[in-house]
C-alpha cells in the first residue's frame, strides 16, 4: 500500500555573497552565513528534504572543504565515526590548487516531529587549524581573470506531508 506525499511549502535561501571559514572540522566548523533557514512544519508527520548547493575552495594547504548540517543546533546526517576519523555530512576536493574551487550538492530527508520552528544551518569546516576555505569563491580572488569568477550557492527545505 503506498502513502500519497505531496509537498506543503517549499523555502530557499539563495547566497550571491562569498564567505571564509577557519575553523577546523573536528572542532564543529563554522555557520556558513546565509544557507540556513526556519521553518514550521504544518504537521509533526511531515519530513522536511534539505537540499543544498555549495561551491568551495581551499587555500593551498587546504585540499578539502567539509560540511555538517544541524537542526536546531545538533548535528544529522553525519556518517558513522570509525576509530579517529571525524564524522561528516559530505565534502568536496580542491586539491592544493588556490586557483581551483569545487561544487558540492546534498539532499537529506530529516523528520524533525514537531509543528515547532525548525533551524537548519550548514556549517563548513576546514582539514587542518592553519587553513582557510572560501565560498562562492577561490583563494585567489584577483580582478580581472577567469579564474577569479565567482558563484553562488543555494540551501534549500521542501516539506513534504508524512
Amino acid at each position: 500500500v503506498s502513502q500519497s506525499r505531496y509537498m506543503i511549502q517549499v523555502l530557499q535561501a539563495f547566497k550571491s555573497d562569498t564567505w571564509t571559514g577557519q575553523t577546523n572540522i573536528a572542532n564543529g566548523g563554522d555557520a556558513i552565513n546565509g544557507l540556513g533557514l526556519t521553518i514550521t512544519p504544518k504537521s509533526a508527520s511531515s519530513k522536511i528534504m534539505v537540499s543544498f548547493s555549495v561551491t568551495c575552495a581551499g587555500t593551498a594547504n587546504v585540499t578539502q572543504c567539509y560540511f555538517r548540517l544541524r537542526r536546531n543546533n545538533t548535528e544529522i546526517g553525519n556518517a558513522n565515526s570509525e576509530g579517529g576519523r571525524t564524522p561528516i555530512l559530505t565534502r568536496s576536493f580542491n586539491g592544493n590548487d588556490n586557483n581551483v574551487a569545487t561544487n558540492v550538492s546534498f539532499q537529506f530527508l530529516d523528520s524533525p516531529n514537531t509543528v515547532s520552528p525548525v533551524t537548519y544551518q550548514l556549517y563548513g569546516g576546514t582539514e587542518n587549524s592553519s587553513g582557510t576555505i572560501f565560498i562562492n569563491r577561490i583563494h585567489n580572488d584577483n580582478d580581472p581573470g577567469q579564474t577569479s569568477c565567482r558563484s553562488s550557492s543555494s540551501f534549500t527545505l521542501w516539506e513534504i506531508a508524512g
